[in-house]
């Protein structure tokens, strides 16, 4: 019942596969490959967490920013054009009968 779990679980865990090539089925190398990943994923782990370099501050410097500024406009010191000061104007009417769900 269960062979295809045993068979799939030696085949993940207790071979090493070489693609295209070479299938090599050593109990003791497919361990050690395995134990090898899992050694090498922690001490990442450990040195990303010891180092800490994602808490590093990162200071932001603009450069070619700038802001258009005009002044001693008709009307104050306006910038937006008439046709911008109404609100009302961009709002979004849907009727009754619409619905998301």
């Amino acid at each position: 019942m269960f062979n295809g779990l045993l068979i799939f679980l030696a085949d993940e865990f207790l071979a090493l596969e070489l693609p295209r090539c070479l299938v090599i089925r050593n109990r003791r190398l497919g361990i050690l490959y395995k134990l090898l990943q899992l050694v090498c994923g922690a001490l990442c782990a450990v040195y990303f967490i010891y180092s800490g370099f994602f808490f590093k501050p990162n200071a932001v410097r603009p450069w070619g920013i700038s802001i258009w500024h005009e002044q001693g406009l008709s009307g104050g010191n306006k910038i937006a054009p008439a046709y911008c000061e109404d609100p009302a104007a961009y709002a979004h009417h849907q009727g009754n009968l619409f619905s998301y769900l």
